[in-house]
C-alpha cells in the first residue's frame, strides 16, 4: 500500500509489474514468495528496518485523504493524496508512523513525494524501491537521477537529497522468468532501483522528499 506509477507522454517511467500467469502457487499460502507480489517490487514502497509490508486484512494503511483543488480555469490544479502506511508493516519493522503524501501540480506538471516517519528503534538502513522498464537509462546527477529513453522521448528529472542516501543507487535487472503475461508488456526483464539511507543516518524520526518533473 502506498505504491504509485508514473508515465510521461503515455510512456511508462515508474511501473507496476502486474500479476503473472496464475499457477498453483498463486492460490496457495506461498503466494507472497512470488517476487512481483512483494512490496519490495512495487514502485515507491519502503523496506523499513529491513522488513517489507505484510499480507492480510489486519495490515492496512490509515488516515487516507484525497483532495483536488483548482482555480476557476484549472491553471493551478493540485491533486493531493496522503496516508499513513505504518499499519501495513508487522511489529518487526518497529515503525510507529510513516505518513506518505503525494502531490501532483498540473500547471507545473510536477509530482512531489514526502515521507515523514517515526520509528520505535533503528535496526537497519531504510530502503526505497522503484521499478522501471529495462530500457530506461538511469543517470546520476547532482540533483538526483535522470531517467530517460530517447527512442520514446522519456526525459524525467528525479530530484532528491543525495546526502541522505548511499551512492551510487543500486540498480538490479530482474528476470520476468519467461512469463508471457509479463514479458508481452515489459520484455524479458525490468530494472529495480533501490535507494538505501546512509549508514550514519540512524535517526528514528525524519523525512524524505522526492520530485519528478520533465527534464526538457
Amino acid at each position: 500500500m502506498g505504491s504509485f506509477i508514473l508515465f510521461q507522454g503515455g510512456h511508462p517511467v515508474l511501473i507496476d509489474i502486474g500479476v503473472g500467469t496464475y499457477n498453483s502457487k498463486t492460490f496457495s499460502s506461498h503466494r507472497y514468495e512470488i517476487f512481483y507480489m512483494q512490496s519490495q517490487y512495487h514502485s515507491g514502497l519502503p523496506t523499513i528496518n529491513g522488513v517489507q509490508q505484510h499480507e492480510g486484512s489486519s495490515y492496512s494503511s490509515h488516515g487516507v485523504t484525497f483532495q483536488q483543488n483548482s482555480t476557476s480555469n484549472n491553471d493551478d490544479e493540485v491533486i493531493h493524496f496522503s496516508m499513513d502506511i505504518a499499519g501495513a508493516y508487522p511489529k518487526l519493522a518497529h515503525v510507529l508512523e510513516w505518513k506518505r503524501e503525494l502531490r501532483f501540480n498540473r500547471s507545473s506538471n510536477k509530482i512531489h513525494l514526502s515521507d515523514h516517519y517515526h520509528l520505535g528503534s533503528f535496526l537497519h538502513p531504510q530502503q526505497l524501491h522503484f521499478i522501471v522498464p529495462s530500457e530506461l537509462q538511469v543517470t546520476p546527477t547532482k540533483e538526483g537521477l535522470h531517467l530517460s529513453d530517447t527512442k520514446k522521448g522519456v526525459n524525467v528529472k528525479m530530484a532528491f537529497d543525495w546526502s541522505l542516501w548511499q551512492s551510487p543507487v543500486k540498480i538490479e535487472l530482474k528476470s520476468l522468468e519467461k512469463d508471457h503475461k509479463l514479458t508481452s508488456v515489459w520484455g524479458e526483464q525490468v530494472k529495480r532501483l533501490t535507494l538505501v539511507t546512509e549508514e550514519k543516518f540512524k535517526a528514528t524520526k525524519g523525512h524524505f522528499e522526492f520530485s519528478w518533473s520533465s527534464n526538457h
